[in-house]
């Protein structure tokens, strides 16, 4: 009976500064002040005393350990005047990283699929339909891809029959792109479905919203 109360002890100790541990990574996704951060791990400690007495696990369990621990600090947190929650902000490179691999993903394969044209090769034709003759230089500075790259790129263009080259009458060295008529056309053509990707794109968000991400992503442009 006294080595069933001793591990019967030992567990409890074990699965307290277990939980508590996982406390602890819990405010590690809040931000709140030294005081209120005193004032919630007091609390905090005296839900894991009561969710491990007795050597119980109750809702702890290896699969979620961490979200059990948030929910019953999160419920603190929200019910509690005086502490003000505030989420830790979150992993915009990640997210963006994301976004924009997903994002360039299915628009190619959508593009791809309906013209036989890549949503970069549509970048090029779509500046060439406004701006015909640019060089080289301005199509790598407007698409922000690197010189090697975008001479590949439009030599594959070439290639397809979506761009020409014209040697300039003033030096023979340099060379102006102009979109072919196939080229145009596959233009004129992806213009429906990029509204319709657009349209999917900003689905749900109000117009304050938008203008808010117009806004940020300007921003970067500007900083970096």
């Amino acid at each position: 009976m006294v080595t069933f109360l001793l591990n019967l002890c030992v567990h409890s100790l074990i699965m307290r500064q277990w939980v508590e541990d996982h406390i602890q990574d819990a405010f590690d996704d809040c931000s709140v002040t030294a005081e209120s951060g005193e004032r919630l791990m007091d609390v905090a400690h005296i839900i894991t005393r009561s969710k491990v007495a007795g050597g119980v696990r109750t809702r702890f369990d290896q699969r979620e350990p961490l979200a059990e621990v948030r929910i019953c600090v999160t419920s603190y947190v929200c019910n509690y005047d005086g502490l003000v929650n505030v989420p830790r902000k979150p992993r915009l490179f990640h997210l963006m990283s994301l976004a924009q691999h997903r994002l360039f993903k299915f628009t190619d394969s959508t593009f791809k699929e309906a013209l036989g044209v890549s949503h970069t090769q549509l970048g090029v034709l779509w500046m060439l339909e406004s701006k015909p003759g640019v060089m080289l230089k301005d199509v790598s500075d407007q698409m922000g891809i690197n010189a090697s790259a975008i001479t590949a790129l439009i030599g594959r263009m070439e290639d397809a029959g979506l761009v020409r080259r014209e040697l300039s009458d003033e030096d023979g060295r340099v060379a102006h792109i102009f979109a072919t008529k196939e080229g145009l056309a596959k233009a004129v053509a992806a213009r429906p479905i990029l509204s319709q990707l657009n349209s999917r794109l900003l689905a749900d968000f109000s117009d304050r919203e938008i203008a808010a991400v117009a806004r940020f992503l300007n921003t970067i442009l500007e900083r970096f």
